[in-house]
């Protein structure tokens, strides 16, 4: 069997990418759409507020059960969430433009606060 071409590797390592950077945005619109801050989400998930970050800016390469965490901390459905991320990749006009979203006026929300204020 033939090693694959460095051509392919790039176009998959692009491809892969591009889905954690889709699947990231994913993730930050509902997460502020719940009015959750990344601190609150980290808390839910048993998780590092610098590994939400990573997460929702494409950056890091996390595991399942890392994003399977993250979803149920943000109410969002794993399947529904790989899904609007592969909506994303294969229609490039859809795609959200600029920076991540934040939460209105930058507060910081009550880590511990059960409704989020």
């Amino acid at each position: 069997m033939n090693a694959p071409s460095p051509e392919h590797v790039a176009r998959v390592m692009a491809q892969r990418r591009l889905f954690r950077k889709m699947l990231g945005r994913v993730l930050n619109e509902q997460r502020v759409r719940k009015g959750m801050s990344q601190e609150k989400v980290a808390c839910e998930a048993c998780l590092s507020r610098t590994q939400i970050h990573k997460s929702e800016r494409g950056t890091s390469n996390e595991g399942i059960d890392t994003v399977q965490s993250i979803c149920d901390a943000i109410d969002l459905d794993f399947g529904a969430a790989v899904s609007q991320a592969n909506f994303f990749i294969t229609h490039p006009q859809s795609r959200p433009r600029g920076k991540l979203l934040h939460l209105p006026g930058g507060k910081k929300r009550d880590v511990h606060s059960n409704n989020g204020e």
